[in-house]
Order: structure tokens, then sequence, then C-alpha cells
């Protein structure tokens, strides 16, 4: 019967265990929303594109309404109107019906100018493309074959980014700025005649008096060349023409394309540059007699960007670079192009007088660098490549995908005479075998040699490489004490580096002392004005301490309790509506940049600090109150404690315990386990590595949202962190029953609960702790004392459980010792598989441990 009723409570285990997970699931899992565009602007972003390069070519809108197909079981979810983005974890097939009249001498290509996540997609059931092409513009050939000649049917199959081993950006749990799944920019079928010019390029050579541009027209066709076609090369700017000619297209019946070689001579063009951002560049046109057939620009990188005794220079010039960090979301926080916003945004960024952007995580769209060419400013832009260590750059496939998103950036780039320099991503490795390599591999690219910098970001100071020609990007972590920490990062830099100085990263820690924190724009604002210094500002390449507005985040940040909107990163100087914040006009209002006085929010007045005091005094009290008037629980409590052996010996004898008092030492040691661990994390909750952890540890962002809400909430973390400590003591229990279902005798529920409970009854020395747990850390100059000696009880409790189920079970000491170390290696290496599987956790723990290495050496 015992056996039988141990059966039917571990099933009914089994199924509470399944019952959680299953609610979690549920949980996590948040309603399908769609954000949409307006027609009208969706309408004018596609006019932008198509025609802004190829005015003569038929163009087939393939936005507005799409019809929503859940993949597993092909049902209609409804209709959104796109460009649409989605927030969910969800693959979804995006369908969308258009009408074509096709021709078989034309040429068809479909244009993605913005398509997030892992797409496959299909043209009347027929596959054109997989694979993911995440931030850029995607442009496929379509074979006529696919098409027909009435009602077509475009399948976009996509499966939502989620940061996987050869996905850019890789997974960073903390900082990333939320990916937008879906369709972010117009689609559209472009449709060439059937003699068309299919690729310009055009490289510029500048002497003191004259300018050489060479390249290659590359001309395509469906059938053959005929007779009388021509090209008409002009170079030009919006006020001049500088030079013109002529190009005859032989006629060919044998091949399809033809690369035809050219090179103008002509007068010195201006030079783009910020004070004058004159745009230059090359018009081909394609003629058969006076009928105009194709035409196409190609804009001319008429500019150097080179590095010189530790400077950044553009066409010889020095250029103070004082930066700011651009990420773009709308008002609602999405990533859904808005012409007139980037403009305004940029227009604001330049009044402000801030002469560089970069672009953080991850590339933006072409209109954004036309418009950062319009109005000259610099561009910086950071490639979502992070994370890179030996390990990760030694993985072929990765190393080749890299390469080729690279490729594909720089085809962009070469575009934008605005975009001067490229991140090659965190590098967290002293080796530098394989990142050499990488580095010389990129720098060997076609882009020309002066058309571009590159740059690494690092967190380590003496990882910097001492050498003037070669850029580094240093992110400021450790932004309190910062007159003692920016002295000893000076001693530590060889002095003829290139060095940026960044803060796009969330700040390692906001609490100043034990008493006070800060919180981000605060830090930003002094870190931004002491490097406004002229001993700063003359020993820097440039600096990106500040960040325009606010953006929403991939993962729930912990860090952004103060706000109490943990999806919200409100590091930058206006909102999301774009309306200034007040601690912004310190930096963009006053002309003259003083140190300010540091403010800080005292913690004295924080009530979370009382709720610890006064729920560990009343826990405190009820246990003395127990203790004193039972005279059974006070002996027991004390053979628990001074003798556990015997204690245990007669526990096995048949000396119950009553049920009533290992419940209430569950209770009372639950409690005050609670609110010290409680005090732990509220301890951290402004701490950048308790952050990421959380990240790493709980597998979706809304549990991870749950918890940092919580862990803001004293009142209301105790009590969950209690019930959790409870149900830990009876899972501990578990162990010793199903042990005992192969030996005799059987170990009773009552027994097995009691080993557990009462093995840790040496807590009770901590309860007097409990109440003054948060003061002590606040207290002590090195909290590790207190976890040190938590960690000491701990292992203590181990011990005495162990010794417990030894006397249970009458089996050797070693034997036990074994089975528990079989059971925590099963434990620890189910859970680490998991997380390696999930988040290649090895590899965050190494970038954490490189930035806390770091934090301490300066």
């Amino acid at each position: 019967m015992e056996i039988s009723g141990m059966r039917k409570r571990a099933a009914g285990m089994a199924f509470l265990v399944t019952v959680f997970l299953s609610v979690t699931s549920l949980f996590a899992e948040k309603s399908l929303v769609f954000f949409s565009q307006p027609a009208l602007l969706a309408k004018r972003n596609l006019d932008f594109f198509s025609l802004r390069q190829r005015p003569l070519r038929q163009i087939i809108p393939l936005i507005g309404s799409y019809t929503i197909i859940d993949p597993d079981n092909q049902q209609v979810l409804g209709k959104v109107s796109a460009p649409s983005v989605y927030h969910l974890s969800k693959p979804l097939i995006f369908s969308k019906q258009f009408s074509l009249r096709k021709e078989s001498t034309r040429r068809y290509f479909l244009n993605f100018e913005g398509l997030n996540g892992v797409a496959e997609i299909r043209v009347n059931n027929r596959l054109l493309y997989r694979g993911n092409h995440n931030f850029l513009p995607l442009r496929l050939v379509c074979p006529n074959n696919f098409l027909k000649d009435s009602s077509n049917v475009l399948e976009i199959f996509l499966t939502p980014w989620s940061g996987g081993k050869n996905e850019f950006p890789r997974w960073m749990p903390v900082n990333l700025p939320r990916i937008d799944n879906g369709i972010t920019a117009p689609v559209y079928l472009e449709i060439t005649p059937t003699v068309f010019i299919s690729n310009l390029t055009a490289e510029v050579k500048t002497d003191s008096d004259s300018t050489r541009i060479s390249g290659t027209v590359t001309l395509q066709t469906g059938t053959y060349f005929p007779d009388g076609y021509s090209i008409d090369l002009t170079i030009r700017n919006r006020k001049r023409r500088f030079g013109r000619l002529r190009l005859t297209v032989p006629s060919d019946s044998n091949h399809t394309v033809q690369q035809i070689p050219f090179e103008i001579k002509t007068v010195r063009l201006p030079a783009w540059s910020p004070e004058v951002p004159v745009i230059n560049y090359c018009q081909a046109l394609l003629r058969r007699g006076y009928k105009r057939v194709d035409e196409l620009h190609k804009p001319l990188l008429v500019r150097k960007v080179t590095l010189g005794n530790h400077f950044i220079r553009l066409d010889g010039i020095r250029q103070r670079i004082n930066g700011i960090n651009y990420v773009y979301q709308d008002p609602r926080g999405v990533g859904l192009l808005h012409r007139r916003l980037l403009l305004q945004d940029l227009q604001k960024i330049k009044a402000k007088g801030f002469n560089v952007v970069r672009v953080g995580f991850y590339p933006a769209s072409s209109l954004f660098y036309h418009l950062t060419d319009s109005l000259g400013l610099l561009c910086f832009q950071d490639l979502p490549l992070t994370l890179l260590n030996e390990k990760i750059l030694a993985d072929s496939v990765w190393y080749e995908n890299a390469l080729n998103y690279l490729k594909s950036f720089l085809s962009l780039a070469s575009e934008h005479p605005s975009v001067v320099a490229l991140s090659l991503g965190n590098h967290l490795t002293k080796s530098e075998t394989q990142w050499n390599r990488f580095e010389q591999e990129v720098r060997n690219l076609p882009t020309g040699q002066t058309n571009f910098l590159f740059y690494s970001c690092h967190y380590d100071p003496q990882n910097i490489p001492a050498d003037a020609q070669i850029l580094s990007c240093f992110e400021l972590m450790s932004r309190n004490h910062q007159e003692s920490y920016l002295s000893a990062f000076r001693k530590l830099v060889p002095g003829n580096s290139a060095i940026l100085l960044s803060g796009i990263s969330k700040a390692i820690s906001y609490r100043v002392d034990s008493t006070a924190i800060t919180h981000d724009l605060k830090q930003m604002t002094e870190l931004y004005i002491r490097l406004q210094q002229p001993e700063w500002k003359n020993r820097l390449a440039g600096q990106f301490v500040l960040t325009f507005s606010d953006y929403y985040l991939q993962t729930p940040a912990l860090q952004a309790g103060p706000q109490n909107r943990f999806l919200l990163n409100s590091i930058g100087l206006f909102t999301l509506r774009r309306e200034m914040k007040k601690d912004a006009t310190v930096v963009l209002s006053s002309k003259k940049l003083r140190l300010p006085v540091s403010e800080v929010e005292s913690e004295r007045k924080n009530l979370g600090t009382f709720i610890f005091v006064l729920l560990g005094l009343v826990n405190f009290l009820v246990f003395l109150t127990v203790y004193r008037a039972m005279i059974e629980f006070r002996q027991n409590i004390k053979r628990a404690i001074r003798k556990p052996h015997g204690f245990f010996s007669n526990l096995k004898e048949r000396r119950l315990i009553p049920l009533g008092e290992s419940l209430f030492l569950i209770v009372i040691l639950s409690l005050n386990g609670a609110i010290m661990l409680g005090s732990i994390l509220y301890f951290f909750r402004n701490n950048f590595f308790m952050d990421y952890l959380l990240s790493l540890l709980f597998p979706f962002n809304s549990v991870k949202l749950a918890i940092s809400e919580m862990i803001w909430k004293p009142l209301l973390m105790v009590p969950v962190l209690s019930a959790v400590i409870a149900l830990i003591f009876f899972l501990m229990a578990i162990p010793i029953r199903i042990r005992s279902f192969f030996l005799e005798p059987l170990v009773r529920n009552r027994q097995a609960i009691a080993v557990s409970v009462w093995a840790a009854a040496p807590f009770a020395i901590l309860l007097p702790f409990g109440m003054f747990f948060y003061s002590l850390l606040l207290v002590l100059n090195s909290y590790w004392i207190l976890l040190i000696i938590l960690l000491y009880f701990h292992l203590w409790y181990a011990i005495r459980w162990m010794n417990g189920t030894r006397v249970m079970i009458e089996v050797p000491y070693a034997r036990v010792l074994l089975f528990s170390l079989f059971l925590l290696l099963i434990a620890g290496g189910t859970a680490f598989y998991f997380w390696q599987q999930r988040v290649d956790i090895s590899e965050h723990l190494q970038y954490l441990f490189h930035i806390y290495r770091s934090s301490i050496q300066i």
C-alpha cells in the first residue's frame, strides 16, 4: 500500500511539473500583432527606391495587401498591409497575387529593400531563393518561366530571426535593439528592356588637377545584341556636367552579356565633404538611335579617408569626430521606413553640433545613407558581427558567411560617400592568428584601399593595438568615478593608438557607492563633457558616448527598472516620440561645456530596505516565540545542529518528527532564505552581469520580464522566492524516496521531508542576519565575505543532507556521495547541454569574464 501511495504521489508530482512547464510555455507566448505602414507612405518610399537609379524601367509595386498563412496547417490567419513586421517568434507565409503581361524578351527582377528573417521565396510555387539577408537589400533574378501571363502568386515563407549560429546579428542578450521580422521596406518587380544595363562599376583616381574615372558597363539581353545601340556616359552632379563619353555597343549574336570598359578624364571633381556634401555620379544612358532605352546611375566616391597621427582625415583634412549613436525606430518602436522622420532626426543631429552618426548593431536602409550623403554627416557603421573569438573565427561556415555579408554591405556602401568606416565586430581575444587573417581578408575585399576605414571594438584597453594606423573602438562600461577610471585607462593604452571611445552599451553598474545610484543619461552627460575637455579632445580619434533616442530592446533589461519599462533602453537624448529630455539640455543647450555636479539618487529612501527589515524581523520574532514556547521543537533544533548523526538515527528508529514542526521550519527557513536571496538580487539589480545572466538562464523573454519586474518589487519578490525555496526542500526529499524503492526498509514521506528540512537546521543561525542582510551588503566594502559565508552554509547543508540520506537508506557514505554526485552531474549536465544548444552559453560566459577582468584591471 505504501509503495502504491508513493507511486501515486510521484505521478502527481510529475503531473504538476508538466502543468507548470505547459503554463510557463503558454505564458511565454504572445498574441500575433502586425505593425504596418500607411499606403501613401509606402508608395512614397517605393518611388524613392524605384526611380532614383532606374527611371526608365517598368515597376510593378508589390506593396499593400498580403494574405498571412500559418505554414503548420495552411490556415489563413488574415490580411495585412505590407510593408509590415511582427515580433512573435512564429514562422509565417506572406502571400500576394499580382497581375502581369509577360513578354519573353524582357527580364524580371524581384527587389526587397528590407526583409528580415530566414526567407524562402517562391513565385507560382517555384523556389526562387532560400537564405537570410537581414537588414540589406535583396535583388533576385526572376526567370521568365517562373512567371505567367496573367495572375501570379508571390509567397514569402519567413522564419523569424533567432540569433542562430550563422544568422546576423548573433544573439546578444543585453543591449540589442528589437529585431523586426517581416517586410520592413517596399517590395517591387522590376521589368527591364530587352537589352538593358545590368551593372555599372566606376573607380575614381584624383590627381592634383584632374580626375580619371575608369570602369565597366555590363549589358545583358535575353536574345542577342542587334545593331544600333550606344551608351552615353556622363560624369556630373546636380550643378554641373564634367565629362561625356559615347560608347558603341557592337552587335553580337553569340552572347547575351557584354562588358564594355571605359575611361574618362575630366577636370578635378569636387570632393564630397561634410561642409560641401556634393554627390558626383556616373550616368549611363543606353540608346538605340535617338530612343532612350535604359538608364543607370552610379554615385562616385570622390573622397579619400585615411588615418594619420591617430586621427581620421578626409582628403588630408583632420576630422574632429563628435559622434552620436543612432538606432532607428519610429514612435511605435518599430523599424518600418519613414523618410520624413529619418530626415528630421538627422537634421536635429547636425543642428546640435554632431558631425558623425554611428549606426549601431546592424545596417540601416539605403535611404538612410542617401540622407547622410545629402546632409553632410559622416557615417560609421557597426556591422552585426558580435562576440568574435577564436572559436567563432575558426568556424569555416560562419567565416564564409561573414565575408559574404561584408561584401554585400560594401556593395551598398560604395554608393554612399558619407559611409567612411565599418566595424568588424567585438574583438575578445588576445590571440591574433584568426583575427589577423579575418581582418586582412576584409581589407583585401575589392573596395579600394582608401574608400573605407575598418575598426574593431574592444573591452580591454590592453588589447588595443599600439599602431596609429589601426582604428580601435573602446567601450567605456565603468562609468562611475570617471576621473580615476579615465586616468587609469590613459596609462594602460599606448600613446600612439587611434582610439574611438564608445558608450553604446549599458554600464556595468549604476551604483556609485553603497547608498547611491545614478542612471544612463546622467552618466553619459558627465562622460561626454569630460571627453570634450582639451586633454581628451586632442588625444582621441573621436567619441560616440551619447545616443540620439531611446529604443526598444530584443530582450528585457533588468537595468531598465527605474523607468519600469524593461523593454525600453532609455539611454537617448530624445524619447521615441522625439521629445528632448530634461537632462539632455546640459549637453544640447549649453554653449560652454562645464563639468556638472554629479547627481545621484539616494537609496536610503528606498522602500526595499524597510521591506527586508520588516519581514525579517517578523520572521525572527515568530521563530523565537515558537522556539521558546515549544520545548520539543527547541530540543529538535538543538539536536539537529549539534548532533546530526544521532538526530537522523533517532529519526530512522521511528522517532518521528511531527509534520507540523517540519512544515513550520520550512516556512521560517524559506522566508529567511528569500529575504537574503532577495537582498542579493535587489542589491545587484543595476548590475550588467546579473542582467546578462538572467537573459541566458531564462528561455522566454516574457519570463525574464516577469522576473525583472519581481526583482524591482521586493514585496512581491520575497513571497515568490519563499515558495520556490520551499519547493526545493520538497524536491530534495524525492531522491531519498526514489532510492528507498530499491532498498529495504522503505522510507516514509514524513521521514524524507524531515531529512531534507532538518538538514538545513543550521540556517536558523542566520535568522537574525536576514533582516539586516541588505544593509550589510550596503555597509561592507566587499560583499564577497557575505557570499562566501552563504556558500559555506550551503556546503554544510549538502554534507548534512548526504549524512541523513545515508542513515535513512542504510548504505555506506561513499555510495551516498557517489549517488549525490551522479544526480548533480545529471542535473548540471542536462542544464548545461540545454543552454549550450540554445545560446552557446560557454561563449557568452567567456564574454562576461572578459569584460569583468577588463573592468578590474583599470
